[in-house]
């Protein structure tokens, strides 16, 4: 799955089981390491 964050206009790949179940705070955090 490919998510495109607002500002991003690359799109960031969460490899992770059940990315629907991460947190958001984790998700922002990858979201900075992958920037």
């Amino acid at each position: 799955r490919y998510y495109a964050k607002p500002g991003h206009p690359h799109l960031i790949r969460v490899n992770f089981h059940g990315a629907k179940e991460v947190p958001t705070r984790t998700c922002h955090a990858i979201l900075k390491a992958a920037a």
